[in-house]
């Protein structure tokens, strides 16, 4: 339904932050790329690398394949991505069974409906948060709870804590998914050594002090089998990294970078804000809100590297220190040397005479005349 003069607009949703409540409003929606450091890598000025814009309302999903899809297009490979519930919470086979398809990791913060538990596909397994673990996980670690916004930090390191001590008792990832199938296999714990099983007997020589002794005896288990999950199988909420633990919040601490230039491009650099593009239909608003992405980017870099990219490239080294020595800083001139044919034309004489040689030198046109 159309509520505006522009024929492009729609109605969307706009979740509550900054103490502000959630409403919906007419206009359309950026979903922008931004670049992330690797794990453990220095961090870097957050930069768009890429953006879709479409109305308001519009399938979040389908808007972030395509940016993912137009990144990899010109030859950026993206191998995970770390995004919001507004895409994670869509349905599976719109979000997290595609990026599966494109063999793309997420690393994701779980909605409260999503930190539940469920059986597993087999007797002695369950589903917890999205990952399977062994029912030998202790009731106090199913449900540590989420991470509120007003957290403390000793609060959140604690939390964290106790999602770390739920890593033995979860199945690990064996290769690589099945793209087409949609199907992962997983390994138990014994078998990777978390943990020590009676029905094991080779786990069990594991030091009791450092490996938890599951409640298996006198029963079948899968601590020590492979177990294969398919699209159905909670894929949504699945994710490498086990929701909550150290690993996680490392990773999608990441994610702090596309706040940051949403920073940027709302108040410290670019001003976008609710009005600040006053045309209409999708093409020319689109047109203008990349144009003020861009000069974010370009604003940015200056202030994060103190570089002018309109201004001219530094001098190198070598020009510096002919500078200094009081050159130019330009290479000396070479000196050309003609090419066979382009110089001043010489008349051909007679070879040198030799001592041996008496006879005088007669040109062949005189020659043939006599």
């Amino acid at each position: 339904m159309q509520y505006t003069v522009d024929p492009d607009a729609r109605e969307g949703y706009r979740a509550g932050k900054n103490l502000k409540p959630k409403e919906t409003f007419i206009g359309f929606n950026l979903h922008i790329a931004v670049g992330v450091p690797p794990e453990g890598k220095r961090a870097q000025a957050a930069l768009a690398q890429g953006l879709v814009f479409c109305p308001a309302g519009a399938d979040s999903d389908r808007a972030g394949l395509q940016v993912i899809d137009a990144l990899t297009r010109q030859g950026d490979a993206v191998d995970r991505v770390c995004v919001d519930r507004g895409y994670s919470y869509r349905l599976a086979a719109g979000w997290a069974r595609e990026l599966q398809r494109r063999g793309i990791d997420q690393t994701i913060d779980l909605h409260a409906t999503q930190r539940t538990t469920h059986p597993g596909p087999v007797p002695g397994t369950i589903f917890v948060d999205g990952h399977l673990f062994i029912d030998s996980l202790p009731q106090n670690l199913r449900d540590p709870g989420g991470f509120p916004l007003m957290q403390s930090a000793e609060e959140r390191l604690q939390r964290i804590a106790a999602y770390d001590a739920r890593v033995f008792y979860a199945f690990s990832k064996l290769g690589q998914p099945n793209r087409t199938r949609g199907t992962q296999r997983y390994r138990g714990p014994a078998v990777t050594g978390k943990v020590r099983c009676p029905n094991n007997p080779a786990s069990m020589r594991r030091d009791p002090a450092t490996r938890p002794t599951t409640n298996c005896a006198g029963r079948e288990c899968y601590c020590s089998r492979t177990i294969t999950l398919g699209p159905g199988d909670y894929l949504r909420e699945r994710q490498d990294h086990l929701y909550g633990t150290t690993k996680w919040a490392k990773d999608y601490g990441r994610r702090n970078h596309v706040e940051s230039l949403n920073a940027s491009l709302k108040i410290h650099h670019g001003g976008l804000r609710r009005g600040s593009i006053r045309v209409q239909t999708l093409q020319r608003t689109g047109l203008l809100a990349a144009l003020v992405l861009a000069a974010t980017n370009i604003r940015v870099l200056a202030e994060a590297y103190a570089r002018d990219i309109s201004a001219p490239a530094p001098a190198s080294a070598s020009e510096q220190q002919s500078q200094a020595a009081g050159g130019t800083g330009r290479r000396p001139r070479r000196t050309r040397t003609p090419k066979r044919g382009t110089g001043p034309h010489r008349a051909k004489g007679p070879p040198p005479r030799t001592p041996t040689d008496t006879t005088d030198w007669v040109p062949a046109t005189k020659a043939h005349k006599r």
